[in-house]
């Protein structure tokens, strides 16, 4: 059972739920639009070599895997999220600060556990908050989402226009006014509510391959284990694992590889927004996509879609060429996130959705990234932009998942 508005004025406030989880989107896709981009930038101003780079951001990620199910486990426990929010918020902002009073390797791998694994751990309550609120007031959560991606948009473009002008060492203080907002913003949450205890158990007939749960499947005591043992659960986090990853060489040195290519600072953050803008777009359409095709199928897609994306960004630094294929953003990234998403809440009752949530972050974002991420750092270091022909084949294997996923009951 969904308490969702019961002790929260949003209730009498109507469609004022979505627009505040909008400013919450807006404030963490603003931060990630300046950081995604240029933090390996700001990393090299501070002495660090590709290798050390991929290592620093894998760090980040995999701080997720030991923060996220302790956050996942307070989460479903009390039913509450905001409150757990905004003690992240505030870890994170401490990070960020203390970027500025660090140097070296060991001292920037310590900060980055603080502050990346605590903003990190936002992400899965966030989405958790949406989805629960969307299924209780009942709109599209993708409408909701989509005012992330805008944002990520104002700040890749915005952190490539002070680039053109300023030294990397912008980059740091634009992140550290975007956790302020992201503070701000979870105070606005709405104080959505889980009621402990009650799982839903799966409808006779179900289809996982429209994300429907298993059929049949007895329910262990903890989320935890039952979502262990739902062989479908895993199938769609090996397939968004290995699609998600595929983004590695991608996340940590486009925008260095473009650089070196002769690209300027401001078209490569408007090359870095154009992909987010066409993940609006998907947002914005999809769900009439998923009623149209189902999650499982659209993750397919998002496989192959990556497949020929990483192909081209392989062999060509060609303006027309990379025009076209950031284009296809919306599904290596949109589509593949959108699909575990709507799988997520198809699949698993409310009372466990935070663990779910948790486990799809620590796992698709941490584990899975933390071990490709260092490998892309050392695969570009030796081999450029060729890298990008491993991540072809990793968006390939996800392909073949998902396939796998479209002919399971």
């Amino acid at each position: 059972m969904i308490e969702a508005f019961s002790s929260d004025p949003a209730r009498r406030w109507g469609r004022a739920v979505p627009a505040r989880l909008a400013a919450y989107y807006s404030a963490l896709f603003l931060l990630m639009g300046l950081q995604l981009p240029f933090w390996p930038v700001w990393l090299a101003s501070r002495g660090m070599g590709p290798a050390e780079i991929g290592t620093l951001v894998a760090i980040g990620l995999v701080a997720k895997v030991l923060i996220n199910p302790a956050v996942a486990h307070v989460a479903d426990r009390t039913g509450a999220r905001r409150q757990t929010m905004i003690a992240l918020a505030l870890i994170g902002l401490a990070g960020y600060v203390l970027f500025a009073l660090v140097s070296g390797f060991a001292a920037l791998a310590a900060v980055t556990v603080l502050a990346f694994g605590a903003i990190g751990a936002l992400g899965p309550l966030g989405e958790n908050v949406t989805l629960l609120a969307a299924r209780e007031g009942r709109f599209a959560y993708g409408r909701v989402r989509l005012w992330g991606s805008l944002t990520f948009i104002a700040g890749a473009m915005g952190g490539g226009w002070l680039l053109a002008d300023a030294s990397a060492s912008i980059i740091l203080w634009c992140v550290i006014a975007g956790a302020v907002l992201i503070l701000g913003a979870c105070f606005l949450l709405p104080d959505v509510r889980v009621a402990v205890g009650q799982a839903k158990q799966p409808s006779a007939g179900a289809d996982i391959s429209k994300g429907d749960a298993p059929q049949g499947a007895a329910r262990p005591t903890t989320p935890l284990r039952r979502l262990m043992g739902d062989r479908g659960f895993l199938l769609m986090l090996l397939a968004a694992s290995l699609v998600q990853t595929s983004h590695a060489v991608y996340y940590g040195f486009a925008t260095l590889h473009w650089q070196a290519a002769g690209l300027s600072s401001s078209l490569i953050g408007a090359l870095w927004a154009l992909g987010v803008l066409a993940e609006v777009i998907l947002f914005a359409a999809g769900a009439a996509v998923l009623q149209r095709i189902g999650p499982v199928p659209l993750l397919l897609l998002a496989g192959l879609a990556g497949v020929l994306r990483w192909t081209v960004t392989a062999l060509t630094t060609a303006l027309p060429a990379l025009l076209v294929v950031q284009c296809l953003h919306a599904f290596t990234f949109g589509a593949a996130h959108l699909a575990a998403m709507t799988f997520i809440a198809r699949t698993v009752p409310a009372s466990e959705s935070a663990s779910a949530q948790s486990l799809y972050s620590s796992i698709v974002m941490g584990v899975a990234a933390g071990i490709v991420i260092p490998l892309a750092g050392v695969l570009y270091g030796a081999a450029g932009g060729a890298a990008y022909f491993a991540m072809a084949a990793l968006c390939a294997g996800g392909a073949i998942v998902a396939a796998i996923m479209t002919r399971r009951r």
